[in-house]
């Protein structure tokens, strides 16, 4: 009996001694959990709570933690949350409740889907229940006429209410004459930084750039319950693909309030860095209210537009275009106003992020960066786009970190035929992500969605091969598609695999200011995170298909799911 008492007393001293696991409320172990944080960490299990990551290691984490809920995830790959850093977040959500006509191959097809789809009788399609007839996706460079429609059949189909059909970039759009008559455009109608295309003097209804807001400035505002209906659509998109964070770039206060006020009640989920426009009252506000800041919801930028798209040749050109000899596109706006605006958000500690997409537009602006900013270099103000960059201009994001905020599938999608606009000696330097990343230090990542697919997995296989060609060749081989390219060396722009991931995650939420709260699996950040079934590090092009989040959590709740 002696023996057997003092088995007991030495069993109860052995489980006082042993430690006591701190209760969390997600446990993941037996997994392989790439951190992205500055040491490139790899672990296999994580603890979270209230939101936030608690700790993160390998077999000790078990010792020390016990959850709520323990998943076991074996054969799984965990990665932070993808942030898209320059997308149209609510422009998305209105592409699916309207007409998509990505992908049309001709001004028929694009006529009949219209057609099609306003005739369907429906409360959210039909022509007579709506006030007006909206659509984007069309390219008139998939076409094998390459040119721009007109509103003849739009007329005829839609005599007594505006249709508004916006081309694949949101630079250009088709408008029948009643969306024409509504704005007060004719023949004779002037506009500085944008144009009314015309054949034999008369209108097409085509619009390039500015004069396309005269026309979307008359169209009805949407209520709050439709868009409402499509930031939830466009949520549930984003979740499918592990966009835990989304850039909407340009919005006015009305909508910053929507998704404030859809936060707060619960029914979205995704973070959103939202970039203020220059609209006088919602820049009023801003400057009045400085930064505003929820865990949700980050506004501290202004989104400037300074020139056009490629596609529609608004983007400014140091040179003539290519294919249109004595055009070198426009500025949307003056370089007065972009020198005002910079000095006002530098003043009240600001960000500014300009969309610049030809190579004049963006020495334009980083001259005025550097003019304002002076020798500050920690601003991270932001180049949204940079597609073409004259090599003398790459100084400034070197001298200022600039931060490059760049979109990969628009290399692959421009390709057929931005070789046409700007000729093979100025594509050295187009699309020339490696360079930028050099230069700046970061590269922020995006799709600039709806203007290409939201799949973050094509930004990723976009950016580490799309460039990826043979130095000293004199043929570069895109596709069917061969490049007759100066007898020099041909600089490979494309970037590392892990470089690319960077972009999609820390380096993403360091252009936001965020990379303290997201972009890594680390101690006290969000516990923002995917589950995928495959290993993007090792996945291929022919795995694309594949690469669906079996798991999306935001806030280390489970958000989506395969």
């Amino acid at each position: 009996m002696r023996s057997v008492f003092l088995i007991f007393i030495c069993c109860g001293v052995l489980a006082s001694c042993s430690p006591k696991k701190q209760k969390v409320d997600l446990l993941v172990y037996d997994t392989s959990i790439y951190t992205m944080d500055k040491d490139s960490s790899k672990y296999t299990a994580m603890a979270i709570s209230d939101g936030r990551i608690v700790d993160v290691g390998n077999e000790e984490i078990l010792k020390k933690y016990s959850g709520e809920i323990e998943l076991k995830l074996t054969g799984k790959f965990i990665y932070p949350g993808l942030i898209d850093a320059h997308s149209h977040f609510y422009g998305l959500g209105e592409s699916m409740v309207t007409v998509d006509l990505r992908g049309i191959e001709s001004e028929e097809d694009m006529n009949s889907k219209v057609r099609e789809f306003y005739s369907v009788e429906t409360p959210s399609s039909s022509t007579k229940k709506s006030t007006s007839v909206q659509g984007r996706g069309w390219d008139q460079n998939l076409w094998e006429s390459k040119k721009f429609p007109t509103n003849v059949e739009l007329n005829k189909m839609f005599p007594d209410i505006p249709v508004c059909l916006k081309r694949i970039d949101g630079h250009a759009a088709l408008v029948n004459q009643k969306a024409l008559d509504m704005a007060g455009i004719d023949e004779n109608s002037k506009i500085s930084g944008g144009e009314f295309i015309k054949e034999n003097g008369k209108l097409t209804g085509v619009l390039i750039d500015n004069a396309v807001d005269l026309v979307t400035a008359k169209l009805p505002e949407p209520t709050k319950e439709e868009k409402k209906h499509a930031i939830l659509k466009a949520e549930k998109e984003c979740l499918k693909y592990g966009l835990t964070t989304v850039c909407d770039a340009g919005i006015d206060k009305v909508l910053i309030d929507l998704y404030d006020e859809m936060h707060k009640s619960g029914e979205l989920q995704i973070r959103i860095y939202a970039m203020a426009n220059p609209t006088q009252p919602t820049l009023n506000w801003l400057l009045e209210n400085g930064p505003f800041k929820t865990d949700r919801l980050h506004v501290t930028s202004v989104k400037y537009y300074m020139d056009g798209a490629m596609g529609s040749r608004g983007a400014c050109l140091l040179e003539d275009y290519s294919d249109q000899p004595g055009h070198r596109g426009f500025l949307l706006n003056s370089i007065d106003s972009l020198r005002g605006l910079a000095k006002i958000l530098k003043e009240n500690n600001l960000q500014l992020n300009v969309h610049c997409i030809g190579d004049s537009t963006n020495r334009v602006t980083l001259k005025i960066m550097a003019e304002v900013l002076g020798d500050d270099s920690t601003s991270r103000w932001r180049i949204e786009h940079m597609q073409l960059i004259s090599e003398l201009d790459l100084k400034y994001l070197e001298q200022l970190k600039i931060i490059p905020s760049m979109q990969p599938t628009h290399a692959s999608s421009d390709f057929p035929w931005v070789l046409e606009r700007i000729g093979n000696d100025r594509f050295r330097l187009a699309y020339a992500f490696k360079t930028c990343l050099l230069r700046s230090g970061t590269i922020a990542l995006g799709t600039d969605f709806p203007v290409e697919e939201i799949n973050p997995f094509k930004t990723y296989f976009a950016a580490i091969t799309e460039r990826g060609f043979l130095e000293d060749s004199e043929d570069l081989a895109y596709g069917n598609v061969k490049v007759q390219t100066a007898k020099k060396k041909v600089k490979p722009e494309h970037l590392t695999p892990y470089e690319t991931l960077r972009g999609m995650t820390i380096w993403a939420a360091y252009a936001q200011f965020e990379e303290n709260e997201k972009g890594s699996l680390e101690k006290n950040k969000f516990a923002d995170f995917i589950v995928m079934d495959q290993d993007i590090f090792t996945s291929t092009k022919e795995d694309l298909d594949k690469l669906i989040p079996f798991y999306v959590y935001i806030n280390g709740k489970l958000v989506a799911r395969r």
